[in-house]
Formats: C-alpha cells, structure tokens, sequence
C-alpha cells in the first residue's frame, strides 16, 4: 500500500510537471545536481524553506489557500521539512556558486518564475545551501 500511494503521487506529479513546467527552484537544483551529485529531488528540496519565503510575498494567496487546505500554517510546513532528517549543505565557494548565476537566470523554469530574482537574490538562494566556512 505505502509503495502503491508512493508510485501514485509520482505519477501525479509527472502529470502536473508536463502540463505546468517548474520554476526557479528546479533551475537552481541542475547545478547542485551535477556539480555534487546530489539527486535532483534532493537538491530541490535543500532550497524548499528559502524558496518558500522568497516566493511568499508574490504568491501569498496561493500559499496561504494551500496551507489552508492542508490545515497547517506554512512556520508548521517548515518545521515539518526541518523535522527531516536530512541536514544537506554544500562545500561551494561564492565565485563557484556566482559561476553558475548567467545558467540559472537564463533558464526557462527561472523566466516562467512567478518572481524573477536579480544576480543578488539569486546569490542569497544559492548560499543559503553552502556549509560554513571556516
């Protein structure tokens, strides 16, 4: 049953992908994904929680539908995520994650965004994932 309920929503997720594209979140995941090999899904959702609070101002209707429906506001959504297990961060140095910035600006899923980051914001998403240097 748990593996059933698992293929299903993959299934719906592939069909919601092919009919609505994705956005910023997923042009920031390709480079994590090649760089570091990080599985794609997994490198989406290292940057679900900053994502979520840069979006929220643009998408706050939506958002604030969602979270009603799931009967949770969206801090119990992010405890939620933080409630994993999984504590990712990356050995990248600014001019490695700058590096990628003309990528990710240009890409397709950033340009259907419901916001389009400038260099700086995209910068502040890219590092919220980098390990402490020291």
């Amino acid at each position: 049953p748990a593996r059933e309920a698992l293929c299903l929503a993959s299934m719906y997720g592939g069909i919601t992908i092919a009919h609505t594209s994705t956005t910023l979140q997923h042009a920031i995941g390709y480079p994590f994904t090649t760089a570091y090999n990080i599985p794609h899904g997994l490198a989406n959702g290292m940057f679900m929680a900053a994502m979520m609070h840069f979006y929220y101002p643009a998408v706050k209707a939506e958002l604030d539908a969602l979270f009603a429906f799931l009967e949770m506001s969206m801090d119990e959504f992010l405890a939620w995520l933080d409630s994993f297990p999984i504590r990712l961060k990356v050995e990248a140095d600014d001019a490695i994650l700058r590096s990628w910035i003309p990528q990710i600006m240009s890409a397709r899923n950033t340009v259907i965004s419901p916001v389009k980051p400038n260099e700086s914001e995209l910068m502040e998403l890219l590092k919220s994932v980098q390990k402490e240097q020291g």
